[in-house]
């Protein structure tokens, strides 16, 4: 028997899974189904917001009307059916992405693809300032080595993207900016870092610290950072300044 009952507004997308009025506990599976519910239409909710569905209401519409045929068959009719509702579901999500969801991704690497390229410039031109100020053309190679490979990094990892991390790949005016920043104050800070010997990174025969004279090592840093992620690299960046530093 179905612990929840239903209550609907005006609008289909607007709805509530309310537990129904019994002293015994709600069974664990119908709780995972009513939660999977609310997650799925939370996430058609942001699509839409973002432009997912532009022009194309009733596709919407059609994925709202699945998600509520789930909550009913999963939580609420009287004969419950917990693992029918769930692979309702997971054929809802795929499809979402599938249709959906996918095209967003792209554009996304689209708008990532571009500011890419102004990081290219930034570092052209870094590699061209070093005429007047010295040193800075292995930064410069290291940056567009580094914006080139996050780029790539992101590109191979979209046919990872869950249903659920699709939320991270759709705001394109600001997100892919801050990317590729991040990428390239990160790639400098490690430049600099390796540069005056606070650690070292040895690859073959490859010394990194040796950037600023060899232009495959300055390459060579670049990827490393691109494709190691400029949030793991903060993080234990962090990690390393915080042990050389004097404890109180």
């Amino acid at each position: 028997m179905g612990r929840f009952r239903l209550e609907q507004a005006a609008q289909p997308d607007n709805f509530n899974l309310v537990p129904s009025d019994v002293a015994d506990p709600i069974p664990e599976d119908q709780q995972k189904i009513s939660q999977e519910v609310y997650e799925a239409a939370n996430i058609l909710k942001l699509l839409k917001k973002r432009g997912a569905f532009k022009g194309d209401d009733p596709a919407y519409d059609e994925f709202i009307q699945r998600i509520l045929q789930a909550a009913n068959v999963g939580c609420v009719a009287n004969n419950v059916q917990p693992t029918l509702a769930a692979n309702a579901l997971e054929q809802i999500r795929s499809d979402v992405m599938r249709r959906e969801a996918r095209p967003m991704l792209y554009r996304y690497l689209e708008a990532y693809a571009v500011w890419s390229l102004i990081g290219f410039i930034v570092a052209v031109v870094l590699i061209f300032v070093d005429r007047w100020l010295p040193g800075l053309e292995g930064y410069g190679w290291a940056i567009l080595s580094a914006t080139a490979a996050a780029w790539f990094s992101v590109a191979v990892l979209r046919s990872e993207v869950s249903f659920v991390g699709i939320q991270d790949y759709l705001d394109r005016r600001y997100e892919p900016f801050v990317r590729v920043l991040m990428v390239a104050v990160m790639t400098a800070i490690v430049a600099l870092l390796v540069q005056i010997k606070f650690f070292s990174i040895q690859l073959g025969p490859l010394d990194l610290a040796e950037f600023t004279k060899n232009i495959l090592s300055a390459l060579t840093l670049g990827v490393v950072v691109g494709i190691v992620g400029e949030k793991v690299l903060s993080v234990t960046l962090i990690e390393r300044v915080k042990k050389a530093l004097p404890s109180d």
